[in-house]
């Protein structure tokens, strides 16, 4: 079954998916599916590091109610120029 669909997008974005298209000598139609096709199988930034989280012992039993609380240390010893190396 083939669906129709109508896109509203940025012209930076729209220029490069003409790009694309003159890449590949597909048409544009194609170009778009296949681009997205691609966006929805490859998963979205953080989603590997999230699907391994609590894979491994990190010495910190409060790391996953605490996170901020630690990320926020750590920036501001960073800004302070102490680091843990």
């Amino acid at each position: 079954m083939v669906h129709h669909v109508t896109l509203t997008m940025p012209d930076d974005l729209y220029q490069a998916l003409l790009r694309r298209t003159q890449e590949t000598g597909r048409s544009l139609e194609e170009t778009a599916a296949d681009s997205l096709a691609q966006a929805l199988q490859n998963p979205a930034p953080g989603e590997l590091l999230r699907s391994s989280t609590g894979a491994w012992a990190s010495g910190v039993p409060d790391a996953s109610v605490r996170h901020d609380d630690y990320l926020g240390q750590a920036l501001h010893d960073e800004l302070q120029g102490r680091r843990d190396d």
